[in-house]
């Protein structure tokens, strides 16, 4: 970064300028025009520093391009590579890509079949209920939350302790970029390299960018895994596409196609990028490697993949699935062993036709949509949902297991925009009730239990395995995450739910093992279901009760394995805040090609093979 460059190809002259008052360096410091290469192709419209002069920014300086238009107008825009800026509206700063001395060298990321994930704000992770909480050293670190001050890297990282304790070993956190303003959850991008000013613990001087470096080392040296939630199907927002707008023309937009983004309501995010300029496509597929090489992110999830595919439609090679397909292809022949996730909505069957985003688009894994069929099984008298059951269990038309992303919640599926009344919950709030509710309790129990065993990767959204309730807004106090609920009741049984699912999912072979199979013994029927995860000789049984009574004695036919068996998980059991309604003690033999159980009323319970004979 130390030889700064910029795309204004319709310009007059660039000019570098201080960030603070926009005063000239002395002597004044223009830019020269020059080209670059991209896709073996030379590409002229950039301008550089002359190569005469000693790099006048150093690490915090705060920076402009003052640009001249045609038209003789100046505008003063920031740098789109900047990996810092004062604000959204305001100066680049310059930020030194070697300072940061890395020492995450012999981290390993968990294999994808391995992959536990929990999803995380940055910006509401902390501040309510945790004024107790002590570093190691017992200093306290409560960190006071406001909508306009919300949580940062550094606090972040000192929730570490307890996200090992939890066993995750992958961290998703939302977009980190800078966005619109300091009140959303980044879901509008600015620039696609410059840091978030906010998530620094000085907001506005570049510590973003140091204290996302410190984050990611630090979670590296406990063998977590962070993924970065990117979004590239829009820049901006409605009505305000950022700094990147007009960049050096009042009458061509050079980032924008001027096609719009449109979201699953049919209103609109934005104003989407122009895939078709081998500018902008280099701009995107820079910043993924930024990323994954400069800031040590393990793997990208690119958000809302459905509105990228569907531009510039008619450019060929440079349409927009083409150009993703191309980006992807790159990183994974670059980072074999980081995940590259799709989220594909809005499309028809979105959820089935994402294998297509796999096997064509050279994703790794999409997200699959188990929270909404699940949820809808489990409403009172629901009747006829059983395909939507068998859907969430293994739907999707996939290859490997690993490529779909089973959630039971996430930050979608229980986000509130402070308008009206809330319509999406936490799954404990989900069938009107509270998290002191019995039915409640049993149901979420049963949607994040099932999470884990069925094909995928398991993800649950901050504050799940505590039984956070209601509804999260990233903007009102009382919506964020709420601490003072893991040490009541349910919470610390929920946290006990969690911690033997984490173990279970990284301990058994059919779960973890590439190659893994899955075999239906009981396709949804009568209120129940049954499954089996299969990795060699090591099997796994599965059984569910989607209806509101207690199942006993109930025969399942194994397929033909035979052995003496055990529950290895009930998620009724009275350590998890259950009845107990299972299998404590039972240990039958299906020798004779099956075996029989008991099965809690909305739960599930897990059987393992304990040996052949």
């Amino acid at each position: 970064m130390s030889r700064l460059k910029v795309w204004a190809p319709n310009a007059v002259s660039v000019e570098l300028v201080k960030g603070d008052d926009k005063s000239s360096f002395i002597p004044p410091i223009n830019m020269v025009k020059t080209t670059i290469t991209y896709k073996n192709v030379p590409i002229s419209g950039y301008w550089e520093l002359p190569m005469d002069i000693h790099f006048p920014l150093k690490d915090g300086d705060g920076y402009w391009f003052k640009i001249t238009f045609q038209n003789a107008d100046v505008r003063y825009r920031i740098d789109p590579y900047a990996r810092a800026l004062h604000n959204s509206v305001s100066y680049s700063i310059y930020k030194d890509p070697e300072k940061f001395q890395w020492s995450d060298g012999h981290f390993v990321p968990p294999t994808f079949d391995t992959m536990v994930i929990n999803q995380i704000f940055q910006g509401a992770y902390v501040g309510r209920g945790d004024a107790d909480w002590k570093d190691p050293n017992g200093n306290n670190y409560h960190f006071e939350w406001d909508n306009k001050r919300k949580g940062d890297f550094r606090q972040l990282k000192n929730k570490l302790d307890y996200l090992q304790s939890l066993g995750v070993n992958t961290i998703e956190l939302l977009p980190v970029n800078e966005y619109n303003g300091d009140d959303f959850l980044g879901y509008s991008s600015v620039s696609f390299f410059a840091i978030e000013a906010s998530y620094g613990s000085v907001n506005g001087n570049g510590s973003s960018y140091d204290e996302l470096k410190a984050f990611i080392n630090e979670a590296h040296l406990r063998n977590i895994a962070v993924i970065a939630d990117v979004v590239f199907n829009h820049i901006g927002q409605v009505g305000d596409s950022g700094p990147l707008w007009n960049y050096d023309s009042v009458t061509q937009n050079i980032y924008f196609s001027g096609e719009q983004a449109y979201n699953q309501a049919g209103g609109t995010f934005g104003e989407a990028p122009d895939w078709a300029k081998y500018e902008v496509q280099k701009y995107i597929e820079d910043s993924c490697h930024y990323y994954l090489k400069e800031l040590h992110f393990d793997g990208l999830r690119f958000d809302f993949t459905s509105q990228i595919i569907n531009k510039n439609q008619s450019s060929g090679q440079n349409s927009g699935i083409e150009v993703l397909r191309a980006i992807a292809w790159q990183l994974k022949q670059a980072y074999p062993t980081k995940i590259l996730i799709c989220e594909h909505w809005n499309e028809p069957g979105a959820d089935e036709s994402a294998q297509w985003m796999i096997g064509y688009v050279n994703f790794d894994a999409h997200w699959f949509n188990f929270r909404r069929r699940l949820q809808d099984v489990l409403w009172p008298f629901a009747d006829g949902r059983e395909n939507d059951l068998a859907t969430a269990i293994n739907g999707g038309n996939y290859d490997k297991p690993y490529n779909r992303i089973i959630y039971a919640n996430n930050h979608d599926e229980c986000w509130w925009d402070g308008n009206n009344s809330p319509q999406k919950f936490y799954p404990v709030s989900e069938f009107n009730g509270w998290r002191g509710d019995y039915w409640s309790k049993k149901k979420a129990r049963m949607m994040y239990s099932l999470s884990f065993f069925v094909p995928g990767i398991p993800m649950f959204f901050m504050g799940d395995e505590f039984v956070m309730e209601g509804a999260f807004n990233d903007s009102r106090f009382e919506n964020i995450l709420d601490w003072g609920l893991e040490k009541s009741e349910p919470g610390p049984a929920f946290k006990n739910l969690f911690l033997r699912l984490i173990e279970i999912k990284k301990t058994y072979n059919p779960l973890m093992q590439s190659g893994n199979a899955f075999t239906w013994l009981h396709y949804p029927a009568d209120g129940w279901f049954a499954f089996k995860r299969k990795w060699n000789a090591d099997v796994l049984i599965v059984a569910g009760n989607y209806h509101g009574n207690d199942m006993y004695n109930y025969v399942v036919n194994t397929n033909g394995e035979t052995g003496h068996w055990s529950q290895i998980f009930n998620s009724d059991g009275q350590e998890f805040g259950g009845d107990g309604v299972g299998n404590y003690g039972n240990n039958p033999n299906s020798n004779q090609g099956s075996i029989t159980i008991n099965i809690p009323k909305n739960g599930i319970i897990v059987m393992a093979r304990t040996n052949l004979a």
